[in-house]
């Protein structure tokens, strides 16, 4: 699940110009929700979306507020500083951005 600090024109401009969206099963947006993080509200929406408990959820940001915002809501959560760190905390995890074989 994407939760993003976003407007609608901006998600549907970077929907329809990238495909990096097709990536996530659903979407929590503070303009639908009408609460921004580390707003609760904006939180309690994400984990109302999520299929597993919090615990085994992931969330990074590159705000430490809305990192610490996460973990206060239960999910596992990281600082994203870089691409390499990103992958070595999916990896402590158990999730691999290996390309799966044809």
């Amino acid at each position: 699940v994407l939760l993003s600090n976003t407007s609608l024109w901006h998600f549907e401009f970077i929907r329809e110009t990238f495909d990096v969206l097709d990536r996530f099963d659903d979407f929590v947006l503070s303009c639908d929700v009408r609460a921004m993080k580390p707003e609760p509200a904006i939180f309690e929406a994400v984990l109302a979306k999520l299929r597993c408990p919090p615990r085994h959820a992931f969330y990074t940001d590159d705000i430490a507020a809305y990192v610490a915002a996460g973990r206060t809501h239960g999910l596992q959560a990281e600082l994203f500083t870089d691409v390499p760190a990103l992958i070595r905390h999916l990896a402590a995890r158990g999730v691999s951005l290996a390309p799966s074989p044809a």
